[in-house]
């Protein structure tokens, strides 16, 4: 089975509309289409942006995201601390997905940050795969 890591900012765009690509991925995610790969530091970070208050927040679809949530909750947790940093990442906030990748033997990792695509040939020796929702859902069939 197919493992990728999903950024959150992805997620957070397929819980205000599962019309579009990202939407798709959270619909791959509840149907077990692939295994999501989730670190402690993936669930705090959901956790915190779904929770925060936004101007977008009233634009979620709660039982999506708890759905989603529930899905995510129930993996494995890969533990990162250990793992060091084996590229270099333009946004330091975005360490956490890179180390997740790599330390939980993803394939892939979805994201729609610049920061994280431009290091599709720095995580290529890694095994993992920087794309996008679209490409994901392209790759899964799920299109």
């Amino acid at each position: 089975m197919i493992r990728a890591v999903i950024d959150t900012s992805v997620l957070m765009r397929g819980f205000m509309s599962q019309r579009g690509p990202a939407g798709r991925v959270l619909v791959a995610v509840s149907r077990r289409t692939f295994e999501p790969v989730v670190s402690e530091s993936s669930l705090v970070e959901l956790r915190r942006v779904v929770s925060r208050p936004s101007r977008d927040r009233h634009r979620i679809d709660q039982s999506v995201a708890e759905l989603v949530m529930s899905c995510l909750e129930e993996q494995p947790l890969v533990t990162i601390e250990a793992t060091p940093a084996l590229v270099t990442i333009r946004d330091a906030k975005d360490a956490y997905l890179v180390r997740t990748a790599i330390a939980g033997g993803a394939a892939f990792l979805v994201s729609v940050d610049n920061d994280l695509l431009v290091l599709a040939d720095d995580l290529r020796p890694f095994g993992v795969e920087v794309v996008t929702p679209a490409r994901f859902v392209q790759i899964l069939g799920a299109d």
